[in-house]
């Protein structure tokens, strides 16, 4: 008998031989041993799941009928492990009914054999199952080292635009020689007051990581229309006229209208937080507000969150026509505008995180 018609080999498989008739147990290992498949038999269902922990098999051929576990929740039980789900199992009874065939194939099954079975027909069933297996396994490892490249290429992308956005930042601030400083200050504000609003509300989806990451990298370029500003205004340490305000406020429309050129060419979310957080970080919560006199939450969370980290480091950093005032003044200033110039939930949430602050400007 074993000595029938042969089917087309593949490579040697591991096979565990599940089957509580140690007559049934000795005729498929003999079958499969002579086909060069490494066979490992249980007699029980127990038996059959503490193999799989040791060594997992190739290919699972199982009985239904088993002492303890029946073979249905034995099939289940490996398909629920992540580790096993893409082994093949062919259940191999004598049950015969449509009921329990379809059992078989509810509980994880690839195939179900009758017995009595013919050899010819179980070896090229596992054949075929085997190849398929083998097949899609490679294709997942495809998959995987695919993804894994396509993510070393987004992380690359993602720190080449994160240093190009620093060094556009950069340059349209570089009358200022503590600029370096400050944009690191104002990138690592931006971030801890959104990682603020996430963590008081997990559920919050207007904060997703994404949102976190990109306004950390583009809160850098608020300022990129001070390129604008002519230096006799920029760096003029007396009182402005009404005129040079007008100058500086244009600052914010100058600013937004680079960043669209940019995104005209390469539309991107993150350019588009860049111009929200361009043009709108001057606007109040009371819509009192530039350039739109926009109000409450119609000016985006990107220039709410922002606006207070704006006016907080403003107040901390040295300028050309003022010395730089420590936490306690620059944080009365932002309670100050609670509900009138800010957002009053940022504003809290700010507050508490006081501590953290501090310790960005190296303070204890």
């Amino acid at each position: 008998m074993l000595n029938a018609t042969r089917t087309p080999t593949v490579k040697k498989a591991e096979i565990l031989v599940v089957d509580d008739e140690p007559a049934n147990l000795q005729l498929l290992a003999g079958i499969l041993n002579s086909y060069g498949h490494k066979v490992r038999i249980a007699a029980t269902g127990e038996m059959a799941l503490r193999s799989m922990c040791f060594t997992p098999p190739e290919l699972v051929l199982l009985d239904v009928c088993l002492p303890d576990l029946d073979g249905y929740e034995v099939c289940r039980r490996i398909k629920a492990n992540s580790l096993y789900t893409h082994i093949p199992v062919l259940f191999v009874t004598a049950l015969s009914a449509l009921e329990e065939k379809v059992k078989a194939f509810d509980s994880g099954a690839i195939d179900y054999i009758t017995k009595p079975f013919h050899i010819p027909e179980i070896l090229a069933r596992i054949t075929a199952h085997l190849k398929m297996s083998r097949h899609q396994s490679k294709l997942n490892e495809q998959q995987c080292h695919q993804n894994i490249m396509l993510q070393r290429q987004a992380d690359q992308l993602s720190r080449a635009q994160g240093a190009i956005v620093f060094a556009m930042a950069q340059l349209a601030e570089a009358r200022d020689p503590d600029i370096h400083e400050h944009l690191e200050r104002v990138r690592s504000l931006c971030k801890l007051l959104a990682q603020g609003l996430r963590d008081r509300d997990v559920a919050n989806e207007s904060v997703p990581e994404y949102f976190i990451d990109h306004l950390h990298q583009i809160s850098a370029l608020h300022d990129i229309g001070k390129t604008y500003i002519p230096d006799k205004v920029l760096l003029k340490p007396a009182k402005l006229t009404d005129e040079e305000k007008s100058i500086v406020r244009g600052h914010v429309t100058f600013g937004a209208q680079i960043l669209e050129r940019i995104c005209s060419v390469y539309p991107t979310e993150i350019l588009k937080m860049a111009i929200d957080v361009a043009k709108f970080h001057h606007e109040k919560w009371d819509g009192s507000g530039y350039p739109e006199g926009l109000a409450e939450k119609n000016i985006p969370l990107s220039a709410r969150i922002m606006g207070i980290v704006d006016v907080y480091d403003a107040i901390r950093s040295r300028r050309c026509y003022k010395e730089a005032l420590p936490h306690e003044v620059a944080m009365a200033a932002v309670i100050a505008g609670r509900g009138s110039d800010f957002d009053p939930e940022l504003v809290d949430i700010f507050v508490q995180l006081a501590e953290k602050i501090c310790e960005i400007y190296g303070e204890s």
